[in-house]
């Protein structure tokens, strides 16, 4: 086994730079810590931006077509943006779900 003498002033300098080095690195997370940028919180809208339902150019609700047998659809548009508005008024102001059934007798509302 080898064994090195090592002078105590060099040990204590060994110590003092391990510090140092701890010290510094402690430093910087905190600066980095208190300067880091929070991101601020989403914030979700109450307000429910529904689209108008049509069903064989008929006005329904949320509801109603949530409870369509989709073995009953024939086709779906869905037109959105000024486009939407255009076509159906300001009521398609968050776009329009326009369903078709295999059981309507009249034709489409409005061709895209």
């Amino acid at each position: 086994m080898i064994t090195e003498n090592i002078h105590p002033v060099w040990s204590f300098v060994g110590r003092i730079m391990t510090l140092t080095m701890f010290v510094a690195t402690l430093s910087m997370f905190m600066f980095c810590s208190k300067n880091a940028k929070q991101e601020e919180p989403v914030v979700q809208s109450s307000v429910k931006s529904t689209p108008l339902y049509l069903l064989d150019c008929k006005r329904i609700t949320e509801a109603v077509f949530k409870t369509i047998d989709p073995n009953d659809i024939e086709s779906i548009t869905v037109w959105k943006g000024e486009r939407a508005v255009q076509k159906f008024g300001a009521e398609a102001n968050n776009g329009v779900i326009d369903i078709r059934t295999k059981k309507a007798t009249q034709p489409p509302c409005l061709t895209p």
